[in-house]
């Protein structure tokens, strides 16, 4: 019986250590998880288009540049400025989980001043659902897909 509960006292903190290296291994294997994102992505026209009961919001597209190191997001965004202009702007304060997506751009108005736009969403395979607030009330709603599987478009920046 002494032989017993000496074996099973030492056998049992190595199945433990077991258990918590492969419950550790999971857990990083699931955190460290991130949707593979990098590149340029386009605004599709037509879905937003109809998001916004065929009216549109700015139906002129946009593209974005992505960045990932990590779970960390960067790049840039292009879009129309305040004079009708495209114009490049930073990507920031990016972060990237599993398939949640989230990130600021910073751009000019009319009159000069910086408004800032907040991103959210989720990556859904081959598209990019975002929603986005910039704190004007109305947040809308786009999707991005990657530039092979859009139609040509009229004016983008390349």
């Amino acid at each position: 019986m002494h032989g017993n509960q000496g074996r099973c006292s030492t056998h049992l903190p190595i199945v433990k250590r077991a258990i918590l290296i492969v419950l550790a291994i999971v857990y990083l294997a699931f955190t460290a998880y991130a949707a593979d994102i990098a590149g340029k992505w386009w605004v599709d026209t037509s879905a937003e288009t109809a998001s916004q009961g065929g009216r549109g919001g700015s139906v002129m597209g946009g593209e974005f540049d992505f960045k990932v190191t990590g779970d960390e997001l960067s790049g840039s965004a292009s879009a129309a400025g305040p004079h009708g202009q495209w114009m490049l702007v930073p990507i920031t304060d990016g972060r990237i989980t599993g398939d949640t997506v989230s990130f600021t751009v910073i751009r000019k108005d009319m009159a000069g001043n910086d408004y800032q736009s907040r991103y959210t969403g989720k990556v859904a395979g081959a598209r990019i659902e975002l929603t986005v607030d910039t704190g004007r009330g109305n947040p809308r709603t786009l999707t991005l897909k990657r530039p092979g599987s859009l139609p040509p478009r009229r004016s983008s920046m390349r």
